[in-house]
This record gives structure tokens, C-alpha cells and sequence, in this order.
């Protein structure tokens, strides 16, 4: 017999890349599927079936965790026990043990930079659709200081810590992101960093410590939030920016002296831009449903 222990539907997404993500459970063993919603997705759930063997990541222990085709649009994986980083990460800030912390976030940070192919960033194209929608003051600077970036392809943009287990190994679960231009490695970090919600809501100086750590610049971190918003507006028409002004006055912002640089001038992202996103998705599929 066959339950569902957890569900999440993309369908605040564009057609083609709408998904529902399970856990099963069947005779007592666990695993997750993602099914395409509709024929149009197909695609994009199963370019996932491939990854494992041209995953690019060299640092050791780390393995992507297998998929299976089980029908057209629908793929399995394994289910594996062990700690999700972003628990680690949570518990470490929690407790303020922050050498515990910074090693998480090495970890981190060793995954996604060491990879077997790197070359020297350059927009293309492919680049400038998902990404590369953006205005940037004057005052930022300006997309083009990332050229000349160390850049790789094949990349999984969504290694995020809750997407990373820690159990006999290493693995990475979620690789339904990756493109086969290049994308430079340092903003696929800031993104990692910028959707937990623990590292986005730590007090201003182990924040100002952990940018330090990774070496993100002020100017930096504005350009890669800017690239974020672009995808989002590739992916489903509207941006967390785009939600945030239509809120009512009555609602939570964090601290502005918690960030570095301003989102369009303003004070900034509501609790933690994880827990925004998911406002997002509730919004928007209300919106389309309607």
C-alpha cells in the first residue's frame, strides 16, 4: 500500500516546469517522485535522469543521489536518512556555536566551487534569458564586472543546504536546476546562502562574518539578488519584489541593519526569503487558479 508522507506542488511555475514533488511511502520503504504537471513538463522532470553520472562535483564523499524513470514525466529517487545541512546550519546558529557554523558553511561553499571543469565567465545568450533581465544603479555597478568570473557548466543551481544530506556520505538531492551554459560559481553560493533562512537572519556581525567567509562584496551581493528576481520572473511572471508591494502595512520585515544593500531602495524581504518564497508560491497559484 502506497502513502503520501509530504507533497509540494510548483505550479505557480510557467507551464514547462511545473512539478509535484512527493514522499511515498510503499511496504514500508520511502521515496520521493517528482511527476510533471501536464505533457509540457515532461521534459524538464526528465533531464534529472542523467545528472548522476554528469554531476561535476569533486569534493569528497559527495554523490548525487540516483533517479529512475517509473513512466513519462514521472521519476523516483531513493529516499536517504541522515542530517539535512540546513539542520546542522540551524542548530549550530541556534546554539552560537558559530566555529560549528562556519564549518557548515565551508562545507558548503567547498561543494558548489569544486567542480571538475571550470572556465572564465562570459554572458551568453542562454544567460541573459533567465538571468539577465535586470537594471543595476549606477552606483552598484553593473552585470558585466562578472565577466571573467570563474564559471562552470552543468552546474545545479538550487545546491541549497536543504538539499544537501549529511550520512554516509554526502548527497545531493535536488538537481532539477542545472544549465548547460556557464554560470558563475560564486553567485550559485550567494544563492545557497541567500534562500536559508537561518543564514539570511543572523545578527548583523556573524552575517557581516559569514559574507566575509565567502567573500561576497557588497556590490556583488546586489547584482546576484538582481539575478534572482530575474529567474523568478522567467520562471513564473512575478517576483518576491513584485509580492512585497502589493502587502498590506501590517506585516514582519527583518531588521534592515541585517543587510548590506537595499532591494530597490527599500527595507527589505519579509522573515527570511525561504519562507517568502513559499508565500510566493501560495499567492501566485491562487492568482492562477482564479
Amino acid at each position: 500500500m502506497q502513502k503520501t508522507l509530504f507533497a509540494k506542488c510548483s505550479v505557480e511555475r510557467k507551464e514547462e516546469h511545473r512539478i509535484i514533488t512527493r514522499i511515498i511511502e510503499e511496504d514500508g520503504v520511502k521515496y520521493v517522485e517528482k511527476t510533471a504537471v501536464g505533457k509540457a513538463a515532461n521534459a524538464h522532470v526528465e533531464k534529472m535522469l542523467t545528472y548522476e553520472a554528469e554531476a561535476p562535483y569533486l569534493t569528497e564523499g559527495v554523490r548525487v543521489v540516483p533517479c529512475e524513470k517509473i513512466e513519462d514525466g514521472r521519476i523516483r529517487f531513493p529516499y536517504i536518512e541522515g542530517q539535512r545541512l540546513d539542520k546542522a546550519i540551524d542548530e549550530a546558529a541556534k546554539q552560537k556555536k558559530w566555529d560549528v557554523l562556519w564549518e557548515k558553511v565551508r562545507l558548503l561553499r567547498d561543494i558548489i566551487m569544486n567542480v571538475k571543469e571550470t572556465e572564465t565567465f562570459e554572458r551568453t545568450p542562454e544567460f541573459d534569458y533567465y538571468f539577465g533581465d535586470v537594471v543595476i544603479p549606477e552606483e552598484w555597478g553593473s552585470m558585466e564586472q562578472l565577466i571573467g568570473y570563474t564559471a562552470a557548466r552543468n552546474v545545479n543551481i538550487d545546491m541549497v543546504a536543504a538539499n544537501i544530506i549529511l550520512a554516509d556520505g554526502i548527497y545531493v538531492l535536488d538537481y532539477e536546476w542545472r544549465f548547460d551554459f556557464p554560470l558563475p560559481l560564486k553567485w550559485i553560493l550567494f544563492r545557497s546562502i541567500m534562500l536559508n533562512g537561518t543564514l539570511t537572519t543572523l545578527p548583523a556581525e556573524q552575517r557581516e562574518k559569514l559574507l566575509e567567509l565567502v567573500e561576497i562584496s557588497r556590490e556583488e551581493e546586489y547584482i546576484f539578488s538582481r539575478m534572482e528576481e530575474a529567474f523568478q520572473r522567467k520562471l513564473s511572471g512575478v517576483t518576491l519584489y513584485d509580492l512585497y508591494l502589493e502587502l498590506p502595512d501590517k506585516h514582519t520585515i527583518v531588521r534592515e541593519e541585517n543587510y548590506r544593500v537595499p532591494v530597490q531602495q527599500e527595507p527589505h524581504r519579509s522573515i527570511s526569503y525561504r519562507a517568502a518564497r513559499k508565500v510566493k508560491r501560495m499567492i501566485v497559484s491562487s492568482v492562477k487558479r482564479d
